[in-house]
Order: structure tokens, then C-alpha cells, then sequence
């Protein structure tokens, strides 16, 4: 919301054509930002998850309403500046599979300390 009203005050600033044009220019899509942030919420939803169960219907909630926004700002907003070709998979592959493991330890944590 920030950037919108951000943008609109630079518009009513903006003197020439080449201005405005810059100003409305979509930005590049930063993956890395992406990324993280998707997985960070990730790997509290599941880690969280075995202490209070009612936080899995907001995580949930949040990559379904996210995979929507994220393909529409993708397809038709954002621009991107480079290709990958898939290189960063196996990193992201692991670190879901590290955050699997995690949310195991946190159970077996709760379990443990239930029964002692």
C-alpha cells in the first residue's frame, strides 16, 4: 500500500513525459525476497504447528491467497532481469526438507516433554 500512495505523490512531482514514465515503470521481481519470505512462514507454520495446531489454517490460507497474487504480480506486473533455468531449486528443495526435519524435532520435543 506504501509504494501506491508512494508512486502517486511522485506523479503529482513528475514535470516531463520521461518522468512519469519512469515512475510507472514496473520493477524486477526479487526472487530472493520472494523465496525467503515464503519459506521463513514455511518453516514457522510447520514448526509451530505441533504446539498449536490452529496456526495451519492461516498458513494455509496465507500460500493460497499468495500463489494467486505472486502469479498475477509475475505474469503481469513485474518484469524479470534474469533466468535461472532452475539452479536454485535443489537449495530450496533442501532447506523444506531441513525445515521438515525441524518441525519432527519440535514434536518429538513436545512428546517427550508431555511424557515426562
Amino acid at each position: 500500500m506504501v509504494p501506491l500512495l508512494v508512486s502517486r505523490l511522485l506523479l503529482l512531482t513528475a514535470s516531463t513525459e520521461t518522468d512519469i514514465r519512469r515512475i510507472l515503470r514496473p520493477g524486477a521481481a526479487d526472487f530472493a525476497d520472494m523465496y525467503s519470505r515464503n519459506l521463513l512462514i514455511l518453516v514457522i507454520v510447520l514448526s509451530y504447528s505441533t504446539i498449536a495446531p490452529v496456526i495451519l489454517p492461516f498458513g494455509a490460507a496465507y500460500f493460497f491467497f499468495a500463489y494467486f497474487v505472486w502469479k498475477h504480480q509475475l505474469v503481469y506486473v513485474l518484469t524479470s532481469e534474469y533466468d535461472s533455468r532452475g539452479r536454485i531449486w535443489p537449495k530450496i528443495f533442501r532447506f523444506c526438507c531441513i525445515s521438515l526435519f525441524v518441525a519432527q524435532l519440535t514434536v518429538l520435543g513436545v512428546i517427550s516433554l508431555k511424557e515426562g
